[in-house]
């Protein structure tokens, strides 16, 4: 699971039918880039799923959004959110990002087995760990690698 604050761009409807079905099942896809503390950002796609009535938020637009979560690689995170919530506002006005809280990382909920340890030392010492995780997203569980780094002085 992510948790955080994205800014959404791109937003466009998609309708699918699921093979041996007749009902179709519309959600929006926004691009948008998770900011990761040592300064990595990557890219992301966020699927919300909407009523084929449901308006699709403009373009940097942000939201409070807890998502299931999919690292397929650098190039290519897939988000399904479970929780959205747009923050007030207009986003033409050039005080919005003020408006906004200070959360500039999302945080990441995972369950599954340590698969790595490192530890460095250079002028600080960094520890960091290695954990498999597994979770259903894009309807087909995603099976990836997260790390995680630990500096202290």
């Amino acid at each position: 699971m992510i948790v955080g604050f994205f800014a959404l761009a791109s937003g466009r409807r998609v309708s699918t039918t699921k093979s041996g079905s007749t009902k179709a099942i519309t959600h929006c896809h926004y691009s948008t880039t998770i900011q990761c503390s040592e300064g990595t950002v990557l890219p992301a796609d966020i699927r919300i799923f909407i009523r084929s009535t449901d308006f699709i938020h403009p373009d940097n637009t942000v939201a409070f959004i807890v998502s299931k979560v999919a690292f397929i690689s650098p190039e290519s995170t897939l988000l399904d959110a479970i929780f959205i919530v747009p923050m007030p506002g207009n986003i033409e006005d050039n005080s919005y990002e003020d408006t906004l809280p200070d959360f500039p990382y999302p945080l990441i909920f995972g369950l599954g087995p340590v698969t790595a340890l490192h530890e460095r030392s250079f002028d600080t010492v960094s520890r960091g760990f290695s954990v498999s995780v597994s979770e259903y997203v894009r309807d087909s569980v995603k099976k990836f690698v997260v790390g995680c780094v630990h500096s202290s002085l």
